[in-house]
Formats: C-alpha cells, sequence, structure tokens
C-alpha cells in the first residue's frame, strides 16, 4: 500500500486557500442600515358597545372623540400599530386611567434608538347641559316626601347617577345635596329626606352632569 504524506507547505498552501474563501464571504456580505422610522400609525380604543374608536394621529398628538352622552369610562386599553421595526412604550395593550393628573405619553423608538413622543388626547363629546326649573312655586309640610318632588327639565342630561347630581341651593349659597328619584336626558326629579324640608325660602338647583354645571332660575318653598 503507498501511502501519500501532504508535505508542510501544500498544508500552508491549503490554509491561505481557506483563510481567502472565509475573508471573501464576509468580504460579500451585505450590511442593512437600521431602520430608523419611529412613526405611530394606529391607535385605536373601543366604545361602550365594544367597537373600535379610531384615534386621529396629528403631528404629535393621539386625539381621540368619546360619543355624546355615552359616560365616560375611567379606563381604555389602546391597540397601536408602529412603523416597522420599531417599538412602543407603554405597549399595545395595556390600560390606561382617564382620571391621570399627568400628560399620557407614548414613545415610539425606531430600530436605531431615534425617538418620537406622542400625547395621548382624550375628549369627550359632551353636548351643552341645558336645565329650567318646571315650577316656580313648591310646598313643604305634612305631607308625602318620598317621591319626586323638585323637577327640572332640560336637554342632554347624563343619565348615570355616578355623572350627575343636584343640589339645593339657598339664598346664603348653602348647598344641600339632593336624592335623584329619576333621571333621563330631557329631565331629572329628585325627593325629599324628610316632610317638612326645606324650609320655606328662596332656592336654586345646581345641576351637575358631566363637565357641565348649570344653575336654575331662583324658585319659592311655601310651607303647607
Amino acid at each position: 500500500m503507498l501511502t501519500t504524506a501532504i508535505s508542510i507547505p501544500s498544508k500552508k498552501i491549503l490554509f491561505c486557500i481557506c483563510v481567502s474563501i472565509t475573508c471573501l464571504i464576509v468580504s460579500c456580505k451585505t450590511e442593512y442600515p437600521d431602520f430608523p422610522y419611529n412613526e405611530m400609525e394606529s391607535f385605536s380604543i373601543q366604545d361602550a358597545a365594544g367597537n373600535p374608536l379610531h384615534a386621529s394621529i396629528v403631528g404629535n398628538q393621539i386625539v381621540v372623540y368619546w360619543p355624546p352622552l355615552v359616560a365616560q369610562p375611567e379606563t381604555v386599553t389602546p391597540y397601536i400599530t408602529v412603523a416597522e421595526r420599531a417599538s412602543v412604550k407603554p405597549t399595545s395593550g395595556t390600560a390606561i386611567s382617564l382620571a391621570s393628573k399627568e400628560p399620557i405619553t407614548y414613545t415610539v423608538t425606531a430600530q436605531d434608538g431615534t425617538e418620537k413622543i406622542y400625547t395621548f388626547v382624550f375628549h369627550y363629546n359632551q353636548p351643552i347641559l341645558i336645565a329650567n326649573i318646571t315650577d316656580q312655586q313648591y310646598v313643604t309640610g305634612d305631607i308625602e316626601y318620598a317621591y319626586a318632588f323638585f323637577r327640572i327639565s332640560g336637554q342632554n342630561i347624563l343619565t348615570d347617577s355616578l355623572q350627575t347630581q343636584g343640589y339645593l341651593v339657598d339664598k346664603e349659597g348653602k348647598e344641600t345635596k339632593l336624592d335623584i328619584a329619576s333621571i333621563k336626558s330631557t329631565f331629572i326629579t329628585f325627593s325629599r329626606t324628610k316632610a317638612t324640608d326645606p324650609a320655606p325660602g328662596l332656592y336654586r338647583i345646581k345641576l351637575i352632569s358631566g363637565k357641565y354645571t348649570v344653575f336654575t332660575d331662583e324658585f319659592e318653598v311655601v310651607r303647607l
């Protein structure tokens, strides 16, 4: 059997060939720059019926308009898409509180590390509240009191009792919270805590509904 030995110079040549091939492969590898895109492409939340409510992204603001006469939620969960290979914080699907006193911001970071900050703006589309006392005189005394006593007619009254409250205001400006007997978008009635309330005198009703506060005209309460 014949055995062929590789000489030392041949090994050196083989090594050089391998190194050359490796260098050629590395030099041919294409390097792409990191993406510089840091745009927010879409932002949506769900309305009270569970339907998507899409924001308008204007410059660095994310603007959402909540439907009128629908109670404003305490929290919303945004769903967000951003540019290719970018990331966003807080992440999509993270709930946010609408009661936050601090600005709500989102930071979109491109693949190359550049950032763009967006500010969330929530607009509650509540129409202007209108309220008028229906009677100019009310009678108090030894009569049934656990029923609708004061009645206010109006427009755009929120029917959520957490969003709407009424206060009886006397001529000195003292406020007494009223109990709601019934509430609709076009009227609200209040009951009394006892038959002899309120004392005779001149009053107004302060009505708070959502973001609006209005006062009725003055009316009189007389003793039976």
